[in-house]
């Protein structure tokens, strides 16, 4: 059905073969009609997992290499404050199961997405402990049922990257480990005051598998960051950009405004943001020149970016037989070739 792994993740990083993720399953499930934005929890694990094995389909149909369990935000302080403390085992578990079903019967990775816990704030002393005990949780489930790696991502401080590593190595988890570069101008620096290369450099030493960055930036605002980082950061590098497109006049998602009304779009309007083929498959030239290991998309992602994605890296996924195509000589309508439509379209457009 997807395409099939070549190794777990050490060997593919180790041998150069870029890891094509597909990760966004929280804002493609809600524009579809199953997931709530906003509070930004997986609610449709509980209501709809088939909705969510479909999805986990689709990706790997469009070229994702791994399968991940749908957790993200997903830890007993974050289902607590939403009403749904009482669901952590069975919606952690069931994301988990999904994904590793999906896995197995595709031959790619399994893994899991999990995020910042919330309660991470380095000026209290107490806080490392419950930050612990939040990723300690969720793990247990992972590494009990077997996933490949662990992906920990959208972190905005490094020393809660730095936790959820020490409790990935526990459970000898391999783990991908992104920041969310959330802060502003061309090169943030993590909430607790670190550089981006520094803090990515600390986890990797720390014995990261692959470090970067997710979220926050669409990839014109992204790749910038990362043509700097590979000058300084001795390891693979992963970048899982947003969906959507921000620019020097709003780097991170969080700037973004609609043009009619002056409201944040973040969240309900964002879709209005979403980036096309032609962007994505610049983002992707990009990555491989600057030699980015680990690559996709996150927030605003879809089966069609995934795919686009996927066949700029040359690869050949089943979706591929379904990307778009310039109208033949016998198109009709759509494709204008016939005189009348091409002769009606010139009008309209006010061509000669």
């Amino acid at each position: 059905m997807g395409s099939t792994t070549k190794g777990g993740l050490l060997e593919q990083l180790n041998a150069k073969e870029p890891i094509i993720c597909a990760e966004g399953y929280l804002m493609e499930l809600d524009r579809r009609g199953y997931n709530t934005n906003g509070i930004y929890i997986p609610k449709a694990v509980l209501d709809n997992p088939e909705k969510v094995e479909d999805l986990t389909k689709e990706f790997v149909h469009a070229g994702a290499d791994a399968c991940s369990a749908f957790v993200y935000f997903s830890t007993k302080n974050k289902l607590g404050a939403a009403g749904q403390g009482d669901n952590f085992e069975l919606l952690n578990r069931r994301a988990h199961e999904i994904a590793k079903k999906v896995a197995r019967e595709t031959g790619t990775l399994f893994t899991a997405g999990l995020t910042k816990t919330g309660l991470y704030d380095p000026d209290n002393p107490e806080s490392p402990a419950r930050v612990e005990q939040e990723y300690r949780e969720q793990m247990a489930i992972s590494a009990e049922l077997e996933v490949d790696f662990i992906q920990i991502q959208t972190l905005w401080d490094y020393g809660e990257a730095s936790i959820a590593l020490k409790i990935a190595k526990e459970y000898n988890l391999p783990a991908v480990i992104t920041l969310g570069p959330a802060g502003p101008g061309p090169m943030p620096k993590t909430f607790d005051g670190y550089e981006l290369k520094d803090a990515l450099q600390r986890l990797l030493n720390e014995g990261a598998a692959c470090v970067g960055l997710n979220c926050s930036r669409g990839p014109k605002t992204m790749i910038p960051i990362f043509r700097e980082l590979r000058k300084d950061v001795k390891g693979p590098l992963a970048c899982v950009a947003l969906g959507y497109h921000t620019d020097e006049t709003a780097e991170t998602w969080h700037r973004l405004r609609s043009t009619e009304t002056g409201k944040m779009s973040l969240p309900d309007d964002i879709g209005a943001n979403s980036i096309g083929n032609e962007e994505a498959e610049w983002y992707a030239r990009q990555l491989k020149e600057i030699g980015v290991e680990f690559v996709g998309f996150c927030c605003g992602n879809s089966s069609t970016l995934t795919r686009t994605l996927a066949m700029a890296y040359g690869r050949n996924p089943p979706a591929a037989k379904y990307a778009s195509q310039k109208a033949g000589e016998k198109e009709v309508v759509h494709g204008f070739q016939i005189d009348r439509y091409k002769q009606k379209l010139a009008d309209f457009l006010g061509a000669a």
